[in-house]
């Protein structure tokens, strides 16, 4: 038996639980805060209202005043998905699906589930344990995490599908659940429409229905040799999943690639580009001392964005060879940030490392780099006072903390091997120092630290 679990609206659902006074109210998504973005993704309620995917907002919201209107966010889908998967997880290993549409097969569970679904009695059937799992499922979902789901279970995956959109109809509201015994497939899909059937283009269909062919049941009787002739190579496919010949496998639920990520938020007014660019640099410098810390590398680096006006924006890059350095990491997120310019501000960004690996370590010749000595020695200071201790001073700038001329020098903690506050020389207020050069007019960089670790610590 398979399972289908499906969450219609999931985007919009999504915010009614995360907003419970928009709970029970239309509620939509739109791809930006303009009133011509097109909606994406719409709430039961609000398709009660006549809205539909594709319709402008300003349109919608004449059409439904009362109307809330949300912008992507890809992170709380994300966490949604992933919180359905866990939920179906606890049921059967193997379980597949995109944002709101989950497979899940439960052969191969029924001997687990004899006694474990009904503690009064034993359950040997796999429809009446696959209707026990569906409704069980539905309630930890809907008392859990708040998303109204439907399910649906059949011998094939087709079937399962359509029982959860026929679980949909108010005749199966009260359990939101519809379960086809084996045997009774055909009982069960003759009478549903043919626009019901998944993977079939607009074209095909539109064929079908100027041949009278607008139930499942009708393109029974016409067969394979005349869905041929109508639908060509496409019919055969058609044909196999209707008649359950086409194998189906749902592979086994895996833990998703770990990454690591850093992320920051840009005020209510955002960032234009001259603010972010040291605001990522900062996140690829938090990025690499986490990689350099584990003795880690990644191949792939992450831009995921938002600006202000609520459109999002993710883009990748894929390295050749590992990289673990700042200016590595900082160029790399530059040359992002370059791909998607727009003049409106950043809401968000967040950075994001994957395909990690072992750091390879090589013998070298000569010394390291300059820069790569600044590195170690401030990832030495980081490790010591904190991350947030060692920036360049073009971020803190940016970011307003950046310590006057004129104010205090920062609080010493006094100890053994620790300067007093009137040793405090004038250049460990700052941690990454940019200073400009009076004779060349080029800027030069500085490495100074805190009080706290000034012993034995100077200029590179």
């Amino acid at each position: 038996m398979y399972l289908h679990l499906a969450v219609p609206g999931f985007h919009a659902v999504v915010h009614q639980a995360c907003h419970p006074p928009w709970a029970g109210q239309p509620t939509a998504v739109a791809i930006d805060g303009g009133e011509r973005a097109p909606l994406f993704s719409v709430s039961p309620e609000a398709a009660a209202q006549r809205l539909h995917p594709g319709l402008r907002t300003g349109t919608a919201r004449r059409r439904c005043p009362e109307l809330r209107v949300a912008t992507p966010e890809p992170a709380l889908y994300a966490r949604a998905h992933q919180a359905l998967l866990t939920a179906a997880g606890a049921y059967s290993p193997r379980v597949t699906g995109a944002q709101g549409r989950l497979d899940a097969d439960l052969g191969g569970t029924e001997r687990l589930w004899r006694t474990g679904l009904d503690r009064s009695r034993v359950v040997d059937d796999a429809a009446d344990q696959a209707w026990l799992i569906a409704t069980a499922l539905r309630a930890h979902v809907g008392e859990r995490h708040r998303l109204g789901a439907f399910c649906g279970a059949g011998a094939t995956l087709l079937v399962a599908r359509l029982a959860a959109r026929q679980a949909r109809d108010p005749r199966h509201r009260r359990h939101g659940a519809v379960v086809v015994a084996p045997g009774w497939e055909e009982r069960f899909l003759d009478p549903l429409p043919t626009a019901w059937l998944p993977d079939l283009d607009h074209t095909a269909l539109q064929v079908l229905c100027e041949c009278g062919l607008r139930r499942i049941g009708d393109l029974r009787a016409c067969g394979v040799q005349g869905l041929a002739e109508l639908l060509g190579a496409q019919a055969h496919g058609l044909w196999a999943r209707l008649t359950g010949q086409a194998e189906e496998i749902v592979p086994e639920l895996t833990l998703g690639e770990p990454v690591l990520r850093a992320a920051r938020l840009c005020g209510p007014a955002g960032l234009g580009g001259d603010h972010i660019a040291p605001l990522l640099a900062a996140l690829a410098h938090d990025i690499g001392y986490r990689l350099r810390e584990g003795d880690l590398a990644c191949r792939t680096l992450t831009l995921n964005a938002k600006w202000v006006d609520g459109r999002v924006v993710r883009l990748e890059r894929r390295f050749p060879e590992q990289i673990r350095h700042d200016h590595e990491l900082a160029a790399a997120a530059s040359e992002l940030l370059a791909r998607r310019r727009r003049r409106v501000h950043w809401a968000r960004i967040e950075l994001q490392a994957g395909a990690l690996c072992r750091a390879e370590h090589q013998l070298r010749l000569f010394a390291p780099a300059r820069r790569e000595r600044i590195e170690a020695t401030c990832d030495h200071v980081r490790r010591r006072f904190g991350r947030d201790l060692v920036r360049p001073a073009t971020i803190a700038r940016a970011t307003g903390e950046m310590a006057s001329d004129t104010a205090p020098p920062p609080p010493v903690r006094h100890g053994p091997g620790c300067l007093t506050e009137g040793q405090v020389p004038q250049s460990s207020r700052s941690t990454f120092a940019r200073q400009e050069s009076s004779s060349t007019g080029r800027p030069t960089e500085a490495v100074g630290v805190r009080a706290e670790g000034a012993r034995g610590q100077r200029p590179l």
